[in-house]
């Protein structure tokens, strides 16, 4: 929740007051309300498992991003 604090306080700072309509504050309150879901979501995953196959995952699209580019 500190990261998603911390990013709202830094991106408010962008908008201005009188460009704040009833869309945008239903937007930023689904969006943080999503967001705290996938935390406690993510958070409940990695109690009981491991991220060791995205790892593998990554490591694989990244090779293969490599290849790519270099031809």
């Amino acid at each position: 929740m500190p990261a998603i604090l911390g990013a709202t306080v830094l991106e408010i700072s962008s908008v201005k007051a009188n460009s704040i309509t009833l869309p945008l504050l239903a937007g930023t309150l689904i969006s943080f309300l999503s967001s705290l879901l996938a935390v406690r979501f993510l958070l409940a995953f990695l109690k009981k498992a491991t991220l060791r196959p995205f790892s593998y995952y990554c490591f694989a699209i990244g090779i293969l991003s490599i290849l790519i580019a270099l031809k």
